[in-house]
This record gives C-alpha cells, structure tokens and sequence, in this order.
C-alpha cells in the first residue's frame, strides 16, 4: 500500500518504498504443518484431497494444470509465463518447479500467477503493469516469484490481460496491475495506473468470483449480484449502455441471483439462476445470438431457452459452456477449429462438442482445453504455439488428448 500512496503524493516528496519480500524462486519443499490427512494439502479454509486436483487454466496461447499438487504448463513462452526459467515454448505439459503443494492456477495473457498451500502466491512471465504483484512494474520473472505480500492465506486467484486479482478472508478483493481498467473504487482521477502490490478492492464486500477480461472486469458479490467495471465501448458491462470506460463498478441490473461470469475481450458471459446470458460485441457470433452477430447487446441477453448451465468460458472470440449434463456446448469464431468441429465460418448459436462429458473447460485465443468427467485433459483448435500440449504443432478440430 505504501507504493500506492507514494504514487499518489509524489509531488510533496514521498519517495520511498517498502522494501521488496525476499522471494523464493519456486515454492517450498514442504507445507506448513497442519491436521489434514497424508494425501492431503491444507488450504486456508480447507483440506484438499490432492488426487481430485485436477485445476485448468487457459490463457491466450498457453495453459497450465495441476495435479495431485504437482503444476505443469505448456505453450507460448515469450514472456516467461509457463516459469520454467527460460522463454522457450513447451509442446507438452512441463513441470514448474519441484514442488507437489500448488492449489490453484490462473494463466493470463502473458503472465501466469499460482497458489501454493497454504495460501502462497506466485506469479510469473510479463510484468509491465506490475501484474505479477512484486513490488516494481518491470521486467519479466522465467520462474514463479512470491507476490510482494506478507500474507501466506490467499484463498482463490484470478488473471487476465495486464490484471491480476485474488481472494483473501472469505472473498475479501485484492488487485494489482493495469489498474486504469481494473483496480476500481480506490479513487478518482489521481488513481495511479499501475499497482504492483496487492490493494484491497472494494473494502467492506465480500465476493464469490471474479473474471477479468483484457480491459474489463466482472465480479459476483455474496448476495448474488453482479458488478462490472472498465472498458465499455462495446457494451461489454452490461449495464445499458456503451462509454468510453467506467471506473467504479457498476451493478448489472437488480438481479441477485448470479452464480457465474466469465469475462472476454470485448464480450462477457454470465450464469444466472441456471440461464445463461451474454452481452457486448457479436461481430464473430460470440454471443451465441444469431440476430446479434453484427451488434453489440448492451444489457444481458438470454442465449438459449436451455436452463440448468453450470459453467462459462470465453474467450476474445469464442465461448463455451458447460450444461447441467456435462456436455460442452460451444459457439463464436471458429477459423482454427476451436469449436471443437472442422473449421468453418463462425458459428452463432451453442453447438454441441463430440459426445463427452466434462467437468471443466477453458478458451484461449484460437484454442480450447477441457477436464472430462473422467479426468482426461483434452485440447482442440490452434497449435502454432504448441498450446494444445499433444508434443506437435499439429492442430486439432476434435478434443485431442494432451500429453501425460
């Protein structure tokens, strides 16, 4: 916080910082002792059985795993951000660090961020809006980097474009990074544009998710009701309307029954009491609307009389959803096969992905990865940059298994 306020007052001489944590390059060995079981990892307010840690994460053109504790990304590598201590891509899963403890997983654009039990954060790859949360808004880490915070409860995080976000005391909202588009409510005009450590966001409100998208970002609250801020040319907040940008989050009308969203480059998705919406841009059938492909949806729109959904992924042009049977149902830009079917023009109502069942699914760029009820990871779409994880850059138009 000190960083924050030194940047607000600058004119009247404040220049120093808080010095930056000493950070360990990968997680430690051991967990912190607590009472959960021997297959077991202690997170802040829970016991995790590690062989149901099966967490996926997508980014724009890498994505990461974590299983039975143990992290492993593939993928573009430019920036460092599958923090293996090089910027070399990774045609396969590729084990971070040497450490069996990591929790959850969030893979961004150009930066990756980890938590490892208890409730330590990492992040690592492109740090020029001091999205990794070390203390300064430079360089790039190769390997994960402890975020400059004395706090070891981190209970879930959050990435997306130049932003990172996580929970800490049961939804409490810390934010770091571009924060011209998504640090909101911490002030007005003089709100610095970038923060490199975790602030607390919106303090006194407590949240059961957020998503952030390139320039925008979404959170349900604890009573259910949907907030959104940043970007809004395209009507990507959902409130009515398009402006330039909206700083202070924004309710997305009265509704206090959202259980999830998902937040894309210029379009957004949500769940509500087991319907799904979207709202934004439609240019490539992103919104699964067929009568809204060339216009944005400025307030939620209902995509399909379906009801019973249970998750949503997007993506910059393309969306998934997970319904209440497991199976994966997909639309939007399709040039790569990310749909999971040959590639062909966009596709502007849900269709249906093979005949599986999934449990987890998440879009990046051009591609798709998802989790099957049988715990396989699969990927589909794209493959220049090795993101499909199958060891080629052969790309694939049908779920393909990812390498062991």
């Amino acid at each position: 916080m000190r960083s924050v306020w030194c940047a607000l007052f600058v004119l009247a001489g404040c220049t120093e910082r808080l010095p930056v944590l000493e950070r360990p390059p990968e997680p430690p060995p051991s967990e912190k002792p607590c009472t959960c079981g021997n297959n077991e990892l202690c997170a802040v307010d829970r016991c995790v059985n590690k062989s149901e840690l099966t967490r996926l994460s997508v980014g724009v053109r890498h994505a990461c795993r974590i299983d039975d504790g143990i992290l492993a990304c593939w993928g573009e590598n430019r920036q460092g951000q599958l923090g293996l201590g090089d910027s070399n891509e990774r045609m396969s899963p590729t084990r971070v660090g040497d450490g069996s403890s990591w929790l959850e997983v969030a893979a961004a654009e150009e930066h990756t961020c980890a938590i490892a039990a208890p409730g330590r954060l990492y992040c690592w790859g492109n740090n020029r809006s001091g999205q990794l949360g070390t203390g300064e808004a430079a360089g790039q880490q190769n390997a994960p980097t402890r975020v400059a915070s004395v706090y070891d409860d981190f209970e879930h995080v959050f990435a997306g474009g130049d932003s990172t976000c996580a929970f800490r005391g049961g939804g409490t909202l810390y934010c770091w990074g571009a924060t011209g588009e998504l640090l909101a409510g911490t002030g007005d005009i003089g709100t610095p544009e970038v923060v490199d450590e975790p602030v607390i966001v919106l303090a006194g409100s407590k949240f059961t998710e957020v998503s952030l998208g390139s320039d925008h970002a979404c959170a349900v609250r604890d009573d259910g009701a949907l907030l959104c801020w940043g970007q809004n040319v395209d009507g990507q907040l959902g409130i009515g309307m398009a402006s330039d940008m909206t700083k202070q989050p924004t309710e997305v009308g009265n509704d206090t029954d959202w259980e999830h969203v998902a937040a894309g480059q210029h379009h957004t998705c949500g769940i509500r009491g087991g319907d799904l919406y979207c709202w934004g841009r439609g240019d490539s059938g992103e919104l699964g609307i067929p009568n809204r492909r060339r216009n944005s949806a400025l307030s939620p729109a209902r995509v399909t009389d379906m009801g019973g959904w249970e998750d949503i992924a997007v993506s910059a042009m393309h969306s998934c959803a997970i319904a209440a049977n497991t199976r994966v149902w997909c639309w939007g830009r399709n040039s790569e096969g990310q749909l999971g079917m040959t590639p062909s023009n966009p596709v502007l109502q849900p269709t249906q992905v093979a005949m599986m069942r999934f449990s987890r699914i998440g879009c990046g760029g051009t591609f798709t990865c998802g989790v099957n009820t049988g715990q396989t990871l699969l990927c589909w779409g794209a493959n220049d940059e090795g993101q499909l994880g199958t060891g080629d850059h052969v790309p694939q138009s049908t779920p393909t298994a990812v390498d062991d």
